[in-house]
């Protein structure tokens, strides 16, 4: 029987042995687990800390891209209000001039569109009754130095000023109004460029 119960020791202890030892290595297992869990973790929380920090820093890039595009849009409209105030300044301003000055840019204005054809040109009741005696003249000597000629009707037109050319039925409208109209982005430019340059 002592026998018997030395070998039960023996098996035990040895049991005993083999279950210390297993347990000793699912601690390691388990701590190994537990320090990688704490380092995927802490890899885990510093990479979103940098992604917050991304988004932080993109969100706040993308708020001053914003905040400066909006300033410059705010320039643009002033300026393109400025633009148009001169514009339309300068357009009042031909109605004010003298006589003598406006008869004067209504000469070279036909100089510039008289074209080499025979036709007729037509201004507004207001030019009619102010035109100066001789004014004739400067429209045949206009007409003829661009190698056509131009006779004076006494047809009034409704423009605000200027005049309209017509060559055989088809009018040329010469009006302040269609010339600052169509010219108007030109003009624009030119502002554009001289206020560019006062900054």
């Amino acid at each position: 029987m002592a026998g018997v119960d030395k070998i039960i020791g023996e098996i035990l202890e040895e049991a005993e042995k083999a279950a210390n030892e297993n347990r000793q290595e699912a601690q390691k297992k388990a701590d190994a687990i537990l320090e990688d869990a704490k380092k995927e973790c802490a890899k885990a929380e510093k990479e979103t800390d940098q992604k917050i920090e991304a988004a932080k820093k993109s969100i706040e890039q993308r708020a001053k891209s914003s905040a400066q595009l909006k300033k410059r849009q705010e320039i643009l409209k002033a300026r393109q209000q400025i633009i148009s105030e001169i514009l339309d300044k300068s357009y009042q301003h031909i109605f004010q001039m003298g006589e003598q000055e406006y008869f004067a840019l209504l000469e070279k204005m036909l100089r510039k569109f008289a074209l080499p054809k025979d036709g007729e040109i037509h201004f507004s009741k207001t030019d009619l009754e102010r035109m100066p005696s001789g004014f004739g003249k400067v429209i045949e000597d206009a007409a003829a130095q661009n190698g056509g000629t131009l006779a004076l009707s006494q047809e009034a037109m409704q423009i605000d000023g200027g005049f309209i050319l017509v060559y055989g039925g088809v009018e040329e409208n010469c009006s302040l109004q269609t010339i600052f109209h169509t010219q108007r982005e030109y003009l624009a430019d030119k502002v554009h460029e001289f206020l560019i340059q006062e900054n």
